[in-house]
């Protein structure tokens, strides 16, 4: 899931949803108020990414901007994203499989 933070601070909501909208983006955008998200990330510049594994913790930041056109930081990035998508996969298939201990009474 992609998910944009959009600082609440330097723009204001009606500005942001006319922007989602003329633009067409088509993934989640945030409009964070207060800054809240970028505060607890320590943004410093933007535009910033993370890339979130299944477990909540973050497995890669960084500029978008800068990776696209470095053919190896690209592959890592990628190679970080499968990686993150094979777990969740896998927790979800282990969760699936896993049936509800039945409580004995003796």
């Amino acid at each position: 899931m992609i998910i944009e933070v959009d600082g609440g601070k330097y723009e204001k909501l009606h500005i942001v949803r006319r922007d989602v909208r003329k633009k067409g983006v088509q993934h989640h955008v945030l409009w964070d108020r207060d800054c809240q998200n970028t505060t607890n990330y320590g943004v410093t510049a933007w535009p910033a990414a993370y890339l979130i594994g299944p477990d909540g913790k973050v497995v890669w930041n960084g500029n978008p901007a800068r990776v696209v056109n470095r053919r190896n930081r690209l592959k890592k990035l990628l190679d970080q994203i499968q990686e993150q998508l094979d777990r969740t996969k896998s927790q979800r298939a282990i969760a699936k499989n896993q049936k509800p201990k039945s409580s004995q009474t003796d």
